[in-house]
C-alpha cells in the first residue's frame, strides 16, 4: 500500500496560537497491481456510530480484467467490480478490499463494441462485454450499510452477484448504438443493491441482489434507510428504500452544452421513469426477495411504444418495440423521513426530480422539478391497461393518477433541473421555525448549459394544521400552485399549451442574485424573490446545504459573467455560501468563501457537510456536550471543501482536475478555521501538469474535532507525464479540534484570506498535505468583501 507521508504545521504568522505538529499519511486503499494500470474511480465515504470508517469504490486493472469501453472517457479501459473496504481505527489502518459485486469476470451479452482497426468502424461479430460495474452509492443507517449501483452484467435469471451467477446470454436485455462513439454498441445496464448489517470487512456477510434484467438502460440509482423505534427506544424496524432511473432507448450522449461530460443520465428519451422499491426491515432474512417484489415504476412517462431504431450494426440484437412517451423524468434525489401526520408518527418516502415539459418541443423545452411524498410502503401503484396492435394488452401507469403525477415546484416557464433537498429527518430535529425540508435547484431561461440561478423552497409545519407534515406541496413556501400536479394532456399538447398555461407558482427565493454585489447581512424571502432574468449574464451551478434545526448553510459556485467564464478564461467560478438562522424566514449576504483571483482556475464539486447525530454513548442529561463528550453533535459545526479545475474555452475542452482544499466552521459559519490543502502539491498549486486529485468525500465525528477524507487521484509517469494509475486515497486530521485555549485560531472570514502567511513544509515533496495553513494560498487569494 502506498502512502504520502507529511506533517501538520501551523504557521505563527496572522495567528497568535499556531497549532503543534502533527504526523498525517495519506494512504492508497483501491488495490494496486505493481506494472499494471490500476482504475480505481467515484470513491465513497461513510462513518458508523463508534467510530469504523468504510469506503467503498468501482476497481479494476488491467492484469486481473476484461477490457470495456467508458463511453463517458471515451476510452477502453479494465471493467470494474464494487470493492469496499473498513477502517476500526480513524482510519490509520485498513482492511483488505473485498470485491462484493464479481461481475467483471462475467457476461450476459453480446454486442458490437469492438472497433476494427483497419476500418475504424465496429468489428463484423459482436464480442462479449463484461460486467462492468459503475459508481457506487453508499448509505449507512446506524451500523446497517446498503451500496447500490447500475451493472453490465444483467443475466435473464437475475443471479447478478449470487455464487451461481455465470455468463450468459439474456436476449431480453437492450443495447444503444452511440454514433458519436465510433458506432460502438453497448449493453444496457441493470439495478443491484447489496446490503449488510454486519462486518462489512466481511465477504460472506454482504447479500447482493440483482433488481432488474437490463430491458431499459439504469442510472442515477439511490438508497435511503431509516430506524424505527418504539416508546422504550428499542429498534423495531430498518426500512429501506431505493430509486433509480430506466431510459427504454438507452443512455443518452449529452449535447455538450453544460458542465460534465455527458451519458449520466441528465438527457434521456422520452418514456424514461424513476423506479421505486422498498423493504420493511432491511435485517430481515427475506429482505433481498423483498426489494425485487415490491419494484414499481413511480412516474408514469411510459405511454406508448416505438418500433426500435435501426442500428449502426445490420443485426439487430432485438425485435420488440421500445417503449417510449412524451416526457423523460431524470436525476431522482431521495429521502426517507420521519414526520408527524394526524398526530400519528410516520415514515415517509420523499422524491424530488427534474422532467422534460411534454409539450411540443418547438412549442417549449427544458424541464421542471417535480416532488412526491408517500408513505415509504405505499408508493403510487395504480395501472391502467391498454391494447396495442402486434402486442396486445399492456398495463400503462396511470396517466391521471396525480400522485404519479408530482407536484411541479420550479418556474414551469423556465429550465428547472440538478435538484437537490435536505432534511431534518427526525421529529426531534425540528426547531422553532417549523422548517422541514429545504429544497434546492438551478432555475433559468435557458437549456442545459445556459445561466442559471439557484432557487429554493422550504417546507415548514403549519401548526394550525394537524396534516401537515412539512414536505408536503401545502407546506412549502414561497408556495406553489393548488393544480401543481399537472401534466399535459393529448388535447392540451393539440392546443399548443405549456405547463404555464396552467401551473403558476410564487417566485421562488432567489439564492444565488448578483452574490458578488449583496451587502445586506439579513435579507427577507420577499427580497430574495427575485427573478432568475433580472441579471441574465450572472450564472451559479454545483449547489450544497446542509439544515441542522434552524440553521440552513447553503452553497454553490458563481460567476458574474457567465458567457466571459465558459468561453475564455477572464472569468472564473468561486464557492458562495449564504446562511439563515430563522429556518430559511431571512438570509445572511452570500460569502465567497474560495476567493480565487486568478481566473485560470474554477472551483468544482464543492462540499458542505454537517456533522452526524449524537451516538448512544453521549448522555445529554448528565451534562455532556460536544466540547465535552466527542460523540456528540455540534448542529454548528460544517465542514467546508472544494476542489479547482483549470479553466479552458468551453469550445476547447480539455479542462483537468487540479487540487482539493478544505476549511470548517464550529460556530455555522461566523468565523473559519484556516483554509488548508486537502490533496495537492504545496510548492505548486493548482498545475495542471501535475497529478490530478478529485471528488473529495469527507465525514466527521459527531462534535466536529476529526475530519475524515477519502478523494481519487492520479498517478503519472516521470518521464512523459501520461496517467499510469488511478487510484482511490485516504487521509485524516484533527485539525478542527480547537481546545479551549485555542479558540482564537478560529478567525472570521476576512481574516482567513487577509494574511501574509507564507506556506511551510517539513516534508519536501509531499503531495498531499492535510489542514496545512495556507495563507494566501500563494498570493492567489484575497477577500473582496
Amino acid at each position: 500500500m502506498f502512502r504520502k507521508s507529511f506533517t501538520l504545521l501551523a504557521l505563527a504568522a496572522a495567528i497568535s496560537a499556531p497549532y503543534s505538529a502533527l504526523a498525517a499519511t495519506a494512504q492508497v486503499i483501491s488495490p494496486e497491481a505493481d506494472g499494471f494500470k490500476d482504475s480505481a474511480a467515484k470513491t465513497k465515504l461513510i462513518r458508523l456510530p463508534g467510530g469504523t470508517l468504510v469506503s467503498t469504490f468501482s476497481y479494476g486493472n488491467d492484469r486481473d480484467n476484461e477490457k470495456v469501453y467508458d463511453p463517458k472517457a471515451q476510452e477502453e479501459r479494465a471493467a470494474k467490480d464494487i470493492f469496499v473496504t473498513v477502517s476500526n481505527d480513524n482510519g490509520s489502518t485498513w482492511s483488505d478490499p473485498i470485491n462484493i459485486s464479481n461481475t467483471a469476470e462475467l457476461t450476459s451479452k453480446d454486442t458490437y463494441w469492438k472497433i476494427d482497426p483497419a476500418t475504424g468502424d465496429p468489428e463484423e461479430l459482436p464480442s462479449a462485454y463484461y460486467g462492468d460495474s459503475g459508481k457506487p452509492n453508499i448509505f449507512n443507517n446506524g451500523k446497517v450499510i446498503a451500496i447500490s449501483w447500475a451493472d453490465k452484467f444483467c443475466p435473464a435469471d437475475g443471479s447478478g452477484g449470487t455464487e451461481t451467477a455465470a455468463s450468459s446470454e439474456n436476449p431480453d436485455q437492450g443495447a444503444i448504438t452511440y454514433a458519436t462513439r465510433d458506432g460502438r454498441q453497448l449493453p444496457y445496464s441493470c439495478a443491484y443493491i447489496a446490503f449488510t448489517k454486519a462486518d462489512p470487512a466481511v465477504a460472506s456477510n454482504w447479500t447482493v441482489k440483482q433488481l432488474t434484467k437490463g430491458e431499459r438502460d439504469v442510472s442515477q440509482d439511490v438508497s435511503r434507510g431509516i430506524t424505527v423505534k418504539n416508546a422504550d427506544g428499542e429498534v423495531v424496524k430498518v426500512p429501506w428504500v431505493m430509486t433509480w432511473q430506466e431510459d427504454p432507448s438507452g443512455l443518452q450522449p449529452g449535447s455538450a452544452d453544460g458542465p460534465g461530460d455527458g451519458v449520466s443520465g441528465a438527457i434521456a428519451s422520452k418514456g424514461t421513469d424513476i423506479w421505486y422499491t422498498w423493504v420493511d426491515d432491511i435485517r430481515a432474512g427475506d429482505a433481498a426477495d423483498s426489494f425485487e417484489a415490491n419494484i414499481q415504476r413511480l412516474t408514469q412517462n411510459f405511454t406508448n411504444y416505438k418500433r426500435k431504431e435501426g442500428d449502426y450494426v445490420t443485426v439487430p440484437l432485438t425485435t420488440r418495440p421500445l417503449e417510449s412517451g412524451y416526457e423523460a423524468a431524470t436525476r431522482a434525489n431521495l429521502g426517507l423521513i420521519q414526520v408527524k401526520e394526524g398526530g400519528a408518527t410516520k415514515y415517509k418516502t420523499f422524491v424530488a426530480y427534474e422532467e422534460t415539459k411534454g409539450a411540443m418541443d418547438e412549442i417549449d423545452f427544458g424541464k421542471v422539478v417535480r416532488i412526491h411524498q408517500f408513505d415509504y410502503n405505499q408508493p403510487p401503484a395504480t395501472y391502467v391497461t391498454e391494447n396495442f396492435n402486434d402486442i396486445g394488452d399492456v398495463e400503462l401507469p396511470d396517466p391521471a393518477d396525480t400522485d404519479r403525477i408530482g407536484c411541479i415546484i420550479s418556474d414551469p416557464a423556465k429550465n428547472g433541473r440538478r435538484v437537490r433537498f435536505f432534511a431534518n429527518t427526525s421529529n426531534g430535529a425540528v426547531k422553532e421555525s417549523g422548517a422541514k425540508i429545504t429544497l434546492i435547484w438551478k432555475e433559468g431561461a435557458y437549456d442545459q448549459g445556459g445561466p442559471s440561478d439557484i432557487v429554493s423552497r422550504i417546507g415548514y409545519i403549519n401548526t394550525d394544521d394537524a396534516a401537515s407534515s412539512g414536505i408536503r406541496p401545502q407546506d412549502l413556501s414561497p408556495a406553489v400552485d393548488t393544480a401543481c400536479e399537472h401534466t399535459l394532456t393529448e388535447e392540451e399538447r393539440e392546443n399548443l399549451d405549456t405547463l404555464a398555461d396552467h401551473v403558476t407558482n410564487e417566485v421562488g427565493i432567489n439564492l444565488s442574485h448578483q452574490s458578488e454585489l449583496a451587502t445586506n447581512s439579513n435579507y427577507t424571502v420577499v427580497e430574495m424573490q427575485i427573478d432568475t432574468e433580472d441579471d441574465t449574464l450572472e450564472d451559479a451551478r454545483a449547489h450544497r446545504g446542509a439544515i441542522r434545526g434552524d440553521t440552513i448553510f447553503l452553497g454553490y459556485t458563481f460567476t458574474e459573467d457567465s458567457a466571459l467564464a465558459k468561453y475564455t478564461d477572464l472569468a472564473n467560478y468561486n464557492f458562495y455560501i449564504r446562511r439563515s438562522f430563522d429556518g430559511g424566514r431571512t438570509w445572511s449576504e452570500a460569502n465567497n468563501v474560495t476567493q480565487i483571483d486568478d481566473t485560470t482556475v474554477n472551483v468544482k464539486e464543492p462540499r458542505i457537510v454537517g456533522m452526524p447525530g449524537s451516538e448512544p454513548t453521549c448522555d445529554t442529561a448528565a451534562g455532556d456536550t460536544w466540547e465535552t463528550n466527542d460523540t456528540c453533535q455540534n448542529p454548528n459545526a460544517f465542514i467546508v471543501a472544494w476542489g479547482t479545475a483549470s479553466n479552458v474555452y468551453d469550445q476547447l475542452g480539455g479542462a483537468v482536475d487540479l487540487d482539493l482544499f478544505i476549511t470548517g466552521t464550529l460556530d455555522a459559519g461566523e468565523s473559519y478555521l484556516p483554509l488548508a490543502l486537502l490533496a495537492g502539491n504545496p510548492t505548486d498549486l493548482n498545475n495542471p501538469e501535475d497529478d490530478e486529485e478529485m471528488e473529495s468525500q469527507l465525514r466527521a465525528n459527531p462534535a466536529g474535532t476529526e475530519v475524515f477524507a477519502a478523494y481519487n487521484g492520479t498517478q503519472s509517469d516521470p518521464e512523459d507525464g501520461s496517467i499510469t494509475d488511478k487510484l482511490s486515497w485516504f487521509i485524516a486530521g484533527s485539525a478542527m479540534n480547537l481546545d479551549e485555549e485555542n479558540q482564537e485560531e478560529a478567525q472570521s472570514p476576512e481574516l482567513v484570506y487577509s494574511n501574509g502567511a507564507s506556506v511551510s513544509s517539513d516534508s519536501a515533496g509531499s503531495s498531499a498535505p492535510w489542514m496545512l495553513l495556507m495563507g494566501l494560498l500563494l498570493g492567489t487569494l484575497r477577500r473582496r468583501y
